[in-house]
Protein backbone atom coordinates (compact mmCIF):
# COMPACT_ATOMS: atom_id res chain seq x y z
CA UNK A 1 0.00 0.00 0.00
CA UNK A 2 3.05 2.63 0.93
CA UNK A 3 5.02 1.32 -2.47
CA UNK A 4 1.42 2.12 -4.37
CA UNK A 5 1.07 5.58 -2.44
CA UNK A 6 4.52 6.26 -3.04
CA UNK A 7 4.10 5.88 -6.87
CA UNK A 8 1.07 8.08 -7.69
CA UNK A 9 3.07 10.67 -5.42
CA UNK A 10 5.78 10.74 -7.41
CA UNK A 11 3.84 10.46 -10.89
CA UNK A 12 2.05 13.18 -9.19
CA UNK A 13 5.36 15.36 -8.84
CA UNK A 14 6.82 14.44 -12.33
CA UNK A 15 3.71 15.59 -13.89
CA UNK A 16 3.73 19.12 -11.49
CA UNK A 17 7.33 19.35 -12.65
CA UNK A 18 6.30 19.15 -16.28
CA UNK A 19 3.20 21.75 -15.96
CA UNK A 20 5.93 24.03 -14.10
CA UNK A 21 8.48 24.14 -16.73
CA UNK A 22 5.92 24.28 -18.94
CA UNK A 23 4.75 27.36 -17.67
CA UNK A 24 7.67 28.86 -17.07
CA UNK A 25 8.91 29.07 -20.80
CA UNK A 26 5.65 30.44 -21.75
CA UNK A 27 5.79 32.83 -19.29
CA UNK A 28 9.52 33.92 -20.40
CA UNK A 29 8.83 33.65 -23.51
CA UNK A 30 5.76 36.07 -22.66
CA UNK A 31 8.97 38.67 -21.41
CA UNK A 32 10.48 38.57 -24.49
CA UNK A 33 7.68 39.20 -26.43
CA UNK A 34 7.24 42.17 -23.95
CA UNK A 35 10.81 43.40 -24.19
CA UNK A 36 11.02 42.92 -27.80
CA UNK A 37 7.91 44.85 -28.74
CA UNK A 38 9.04 47.94 -26.09
CA UNK A 39 12.94 48.01 -27.99
CA UNK A 40 12.01 47.30 -31.65
CA UNK A 41 8.03 48.82 -32.16
CA UNK A 42 8.05 51.04 -28.89
CA UNK A 43 5.35 49.47 -28.43
CA UNK A 44 3.80 48.29 -25.11
CA UNK A 45 2.34 45.02 -24.28
CA UNK A 46 -0.39 44.30 -21.84
CA UNK A 47 -2.86 41.36 -20.41
CA UNK A 48 -6.11 41.75 -18.66
CA UNK A 49 -9.20 39.85 -17.73
CA UNK A 50 -11.71 41.61 -19.44
CA UNK A 51 -12.76 44.78 -21.26
CA UNK A 52 -14.31 46.58 -18.21
CA UNK A 53 -15.72 49.41 -20.23
CA UNK A 54 -18.34 47.13 -22.17
CA UNK A 55 -19.99 45.69 -18.61
CA UNK A 56 -20.89 42.20 -19.17
CA UNK A 57 -22.04 39.34 -17.39
CA UNK A 58 -20.59 36.58 -17.27
CA UNK A 59 -17.79 34.16 -15.97
CA UNK A 60 -14.37 35.90 -16.68
CA UNK A 61 -11.75 33.04 -17.96
CA UNK A 62 -8.05 34.00 -17.01
CA UNK A 63 -5.89 34.67 -19.47
CA UNK A 64 -3.58 32.19 -18.12
CA UNK A 65 -3.34 30.60 -21.56
CA UNK A 66 0.14 32.04 -21.88
CA UNK A 67 1.31 29.79 -25.21
CA UNK A 68 -2.08 30.92 -27.00
CA UNK A 69 -0.82 34.68 -26.02
CA UNK A 70 2.79 33.84 -27.18
CA UNK A 71 1.45 32.37 -30.52
CA UNK A 72 -0.71 35.64 -31.39
CA UNK A 73 2.15 37.90 -30.54
CA UNK A 74 4.56 35.53 -32.67
CA UNK A 75 2.02 36.10 -35.65
CA UNK A 76 1.77 40.08 -35.07
CA UNK A 77 5.90 40.52 -34.24
CA UNK A 78 5.57 39.51 -38.01
CA UNK A 79 3.17 41.95 -39.07
CA UNK A 80 4.60 45.01 -37.21
CA UNK A 81 8.06 43.98 -39.49
CA UNK A 82 6.14 44.23 -42.68
CA UNK A 83 5.02 48.01 -41.65
CA UNK A 84 6.69 50.84 -43.42
CA UNK A 85 10.04 52.10 -41.38
CA UNK A 86 8.68 55.60 -39.69
CA UNK A 87 5.53 54.73 -39.65
CA UNK A 88 5.13 54.29 -35.95
CA UNK A 89 7.62 56.98 -34.86
CA UNK A 90 5.10 59.13 -37.04
CA UNK A 91 1.59 57.87 -35.36
CA UNK A 92 3.08 58.57 -31.92
CA UNK A 93 3.77 62.43 -33.29
CA UNK A 94 1.26 64.47 -31.95
CA UNK A 95 -1.37 66.34 -34.32
CA UNK A 96 -1.35 69.78 -35.95
CA UNK A 97 -4.31 71.93 -37.39
CA UNK A 98 -4.16 74.60 -39.39
CA UNK A 99 -6.37 77.75 -37.57
CA UNK A 100 -6.95 81.32 -38.20
CA UNK A 101 -3.93 81.89 -36.10
CA UNK A 102 -1.64 79.45 -37.89
CA UNK A 103 -0.81 75.94 -37.39
CA UNK A 104 -1.89 74.75 -33.57
CA UNK A 105 -1.42 71.18 -31.77
CA UNK A 106 -4.78 69.20 -31.16
CA UNK A 107 -3.51 66.10 -30.22
CA UNK A 108 0.29 65.81 -27.77
CA UNK A 109 2.40 62.80 -28.84
CA UNK A 110 1.51 59.37 -27.39
CA UNK A 111 2.41 55.92 -26.79
CA UNK A 112 1.29 52.71 -28.46
CA UNK A 113 -0.39 50.02 -26.39
CA UNK A 114 -1.99 46.36 -27.03
CA UNK A 115 -3.45 44.75 -24.74
CA UNK A 116 -4.77 41.15 -24.88
CA UNK A 117 -8.26 40.65 -22.89
CA UNK A 118 -9.91 37.21 -22.67
CA UNK A 119 -12.87 38.53 -24.09
CA UNK A 120 -13.83 41.99 -25.42
CA UNK A 121 -17.42 41.39 -25.28
CA UNK A 122 -19.22 38.16 -25.58
CA UNK A 123 -22.53 39.84 -26.03
CA UNK A 124 -21.32 42.33 -28.87
CA UNK A 125 -19.09 39.42 -30.41
CA UNK A 126 -16.37 41.77 -30.42
CA UNK A 127 -12.75 40.88 -30.86
CA UNK A 128 -11.08 43.69 -31.42
CA UNK A 129 -11.14 47.28 -29.93
CA UNK A 130 -9.15 50.40 -30.85
CA UNK A 131 -9.30 53.64 -28.68
CA UNK A 132 -7.73 56.76 -29.25
CA UNK A 133 -7.08 59.44 -25.44
CA UNK A 134 -5.07 62.14 -24.80
CA UNK A 135 -1.11 60.93 -24.78
CA UNK A 136 -2.24 57.15 -25.63
CA UNK A 137 -3.82 54.58 -27.93
CA UNK A 138 -4.87 51.83 -27.27
CA UNK A 139 -5.48 48.63 -29.26
CA UNK A 140 -7.47 45.69 -27.33
CA UNK A 141 -7.77 41.90 -29.09
CA UNK A 142 -9.12 38.98 -27.67
CA UNK A 143 -6.62 36.38 -27.07
CA UNK A 144 -9.59 33.51 -27.46
CA UNK A 145 -10.51 35.23 -30.73
CA UNK A 146 -11.10 32.42 -33.22
CA UNK A 147 -10.25 35.39 -36.09
CA UNK A 148 -7.22 35.15 -37.74
CA UNK A 149 -5.06 36.82 -36.08
CA UNK A 150 -3.32 38.96 -38.39
CA UNK A 151 -6.78 39.95 -40.03
CA UNK A 152 -8.15 40.89 -36.55
CA UNK A 153 -4.54 43.08 -35.79
CA UNK A 154 -4.28 45.08 -39.40
CA UNK A 155 -8.27 45.71 -38.86
CA UNK A 156 -7.68 47.56 -35.25
CA UNK A 157 -4.41 49.11 -37.11
CA UNK A 158 -6.33 50.32 -39.39
CA UNK A 159 -8.02 52.31 -36.83
CA UNK A 160 -4.87 53.57 -35.81
CA UNK A 161 -4.51 54.88 -38.81
CA UNK A 162 -7.22 56.74 -38.75
CA UNK A 163 -6.62 58.51 -36.07
CA UNK A 164 -5.60 61.90 -37.38
CA UNK A 165 -8.98 62.58 -39.78
CA UNK A 166 -10.81 61.07 -35.99
CA UNK A 167 -9.57 64.26 -34.00
CA UNK A 168 -9.64 66.06 -37.01
CA UNK A 169 -13.84 65.57 -37.64
CA UNK A 170 -14.36 67.54 -34.27
CA UNK A 171 -13.05 70.30 -36.47
CA UNK A 172 -16.59 72.13 -38.06
CA UNK A 173 -16.49 71.72 -41.59
CA UNK A 174 -13.49 69.49 -41.86
CA UNK A 175 -15.34 67.31 -44.62
CA UNK A 176 -14.91 64.33 -43.07
CA UNK A 177 -14.06 62.46 -45.20
CA UNK A 178 -16.82 63.22 -48.27
CA UNK A 179 -15.18 61.67 -50.72
CA UNK A 180 -15.56 58.19 -49.30
CA UNK A 181 -19.39 58.79 -48.65
CA UNK A 182 -19.62 59.56 -52.46
CA UNK A 183 -18.54 56.52 -53.76
CA UNK A 184 -21.20 54.60 -52.03
CA UNK A 185 -24.41 54.12 -53.48
CA UNK A 186 -26.75 56.83 -53.62
CA UNK A 187 -28.99 55.19 -51.72
CA UNK A 188 -27.16 53.58 -48.96
CA UNK A 189 -27.06 54.51 -45.61
CA UNK A 190 -24.33 52.96 -42.80
CA UNK A 191 -25.90 50.80 -40.16
CA UNK A 192 -29.45 50.31 -42.06
CA UNK A 193 -28.37 46.21 -41.93
CA UNK A 194 -28.33 46.80 -45.75
CA UNK A 195 -25.87 44.22 -47.51
CA UNK A 196 -27.04 44.20 -51.16
CA UNK A 197 -23.69 46.03 -51.95
CA UNK A 198 -21.22 43.52 -49.89
CA UNK A 199 -19.05 41.30 -52.33
CA UNK A 200 -19.99 38.42 -52.58
CA UNK A 201 -23.87 39.05 -52.32
CA UNK A 202 -24.00 41.46 -55.11
CA UNK A 203 -24.25 40.10 -58.57
CA UNK A 204 -23.53 43.56 -60.60
CA UNK A 205 -19.57 44.31 -60.31
CA UNK A 206 -19.95 47.49 -60.62
CA UNK A 207 -22.57 47.87 -57.61
CA UNK A 208 -19.90 46.27 -55.35
CA UNK A 209 -19.05 48.71 -52.79
CA UNK A 210 -18.26 46.91 -49.15
CA UNK A 211 -15.60 44.04 -48.23
CA UNK A 212 -17.99 43.14 -45.62
CA UNK A 213 -21.22 43.04 -43.75
CA UNK A 214 -19.37 44.54 -40.93
CA UNK A 215 -17.81 47.28 -43.35
CA UNK A 216 -21.40 48.62 -43.58
CA UNK A 217 -22.18 49.04 -40.52
CA UNK A 218 -20.04 52.39 -40.04
CA UNK A 219 -18.01 54.57 -42.46
CA UNK A 220 -15.16 53.69 -39.83
CA UNK A 221 -15.29 50.02 -40.06
CA UNK A 222 -15.63 50.50 -43.88
CA UNK A 223 -11.62 51.94 -44.11
CA UNK A 224 -10.80 49.51 -41.78
CA UNK A 225 -12.32 46.17 -42.89
CA UNK A 226 -10.73 47.39 -46.33
CA UNK A 227 -7.43 47.73 -45.25
CA UNK A 228 -6.97 44.41 -43.43
CA UNK A 229 -8.61 42.73 -46.60
CA UNK A 230 -5.18 44.48 -48.48
CA UNK A 231 -2.68 43.98 -46.01
CA UNK A 232 -3.96 39.88 -46.04
CA UNK A 233 -3.93 40.09 -50.02
CA UNK A 234 -1.06 37.18 -50.56
CA UNK A 235 -0.94 37.29 -54.40
CA UNK A 236 -0.96 40.05 -57.33
CA UNK A 237 -3.78 38.50 -58.94
CA UNK A 238 -6.32 38.36 -56.04
CA UNK A 239 -5.38 41.96 -55.91
CA UNK A 240 -6.31 42.45 -59.50
CA UNK A 241 -9.51 40.87 -59.22
CA UNK A 242 -10.27 42.96 -56.44
CA UNK A 243 -9.91 46.24 -58.44
CA UNK A 244 -12.13 45.02 -60.83
CA UNK A 245 -14.63 46.59 -58.58
CA UNK A 246 -15.02 50.15 -59.62
CA UNK A 247 -16.09 50.94 -56.26
CA UNK A 248 -13.78 48.73 -53.97
CA UNK A 249 -11.30 50.10 -56.59
CA UNK A 250 -12.05 54.31 -56.19
CA UNK A 251 -11.78 53.52 -52.36
CA UNK A 252 -8.40 51.54 -52.33
CA UNK A 253 -7.12 55.02 -54.32
CA UNK A 254 -8.68 56.61 -52.08
CA UNK A 255 -7.31 55.06 -48.91
CA UNK A 256 -3.82 55.29 -50.16
CA UNK A 257 -4.22 58.96 -51.40
CA UNK A 258 -5.14 59.74 -47.93
CA UNK A 259 -2.53 57.54 -46.12
CA UNK A 260 0.34 59.42 -48.15
CA UNK A 261 -1.18 62.88 -47.05
CA UNK A 262 -1.37 61.92 -43.27
CA UNK A 263 1.75 60.27 -43.43
CA UNK A 264 5.78 61.60 -44.56
CA UNK A 265 7.15 58.04 -44.39
CA UNK A 266 5.10 56.41 -47.39
CA UNK A 267 7.56 56.75 -50.42
CA UNK A 268 7.50 53.68 -53.54
CA UNK A 269 10.30 51.69 -51.59
CA UNK A 270 8.58 51.99 -48.09
CA UNK A 271 4.93 51.23 -48.08
CA UNK A 272 2.33 48.57 -47.97
CA UNK A 273 2.53 45.41 -50.58
CA UNK A 274 -0.84 46.20 -51.56
CA UNK A 275 0.56 50.07 -52.51
CA UNK A 276 3.35 48.71 -54.66
CA UNK A 277 0.50 46.60 -56.50
CA UNK A 278 -1.56 50.16 -56.78
CA UNK A 279 1.18 52.45 -57.68
CA UNK A 280 1.62 54.82 -55.00
CA UNK A 281 0.88 57.94 -57.35
CA UNK A 282 -2.32 56.24 -58.82
CA UNK A 283 -5.48 58.71 -59.23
Amino acid sequence: MIKIIKKFASIILCLLLIFGIRWLFYEVRYALYVKEFKEDYQVHLEKKQSKQKIKINYDLEDVTNTKKLCDKLGDISKCFDELPEGLIEEIKEPIYVETEEGMEQLVPPGEIQIIFYDAIGRKTKADGITEFGIGWDMIGMSVNSNQRIEKLFYHEFGHLLDKRNKWKVLIPNSGYYKEWKDVNPEAFKYNSENYDYVMGKCESKESVAFISEYATTRLEEDRAELFSYLMTLEERKDFDQLMTYPKIAEKIKYLNASLIEEYDCFEEDNCFQWQIWLGMNSK
